[in-house]
């Protein structure tokens, strides 16, 4: 697994919203645990670094803020000061993620 395998899983916009990505990515978070699960979060923080999809990036945030993946949080606050993170949904998803961060 790599970057491009998370991109590919959550780019699914065809025409409107396509929530089959987001359950592809459940489904491949459910199925790691132990070792394997800290190299999918470690992945998750490269492509929160690397991509430049916005509609991939606030869905993975958001993913991210939903199951309380705290580990990821500088990558998405590196994110937070480039120009892609200042349009809307990611700007918005990333405030939420850090809202939530220090509740």
């Amino acid at each position: 697994m790599n970057e491009n395998t998370i991109i590919d899983t959550l780019d699914t916009l065809q025409s409107g919203y396509d929530w089959s990505g987001e359950s592809k990515f459940l489904k491949l978070y459910k199925e790691t645990s132990g070792t394997d699960r800290t190299k999918l979060i470690e992945l998750i923080g490269e492509t929160i670094k690397n991509c430049e999809k916005p509609i991939v990036l606030a869905r993975l945030i958001n993913i991210c803020s939903s199951l309380d993946i705290s580990q990821v949080e500088p990558e998405i606050k590196e994110l937070q000061t480039k120009q892609i993170a200042q349009k809307e949904p990611l700007k918005s998803v990333i405030g939420n993620f850090l809202i939530f961060r220090k509740l």
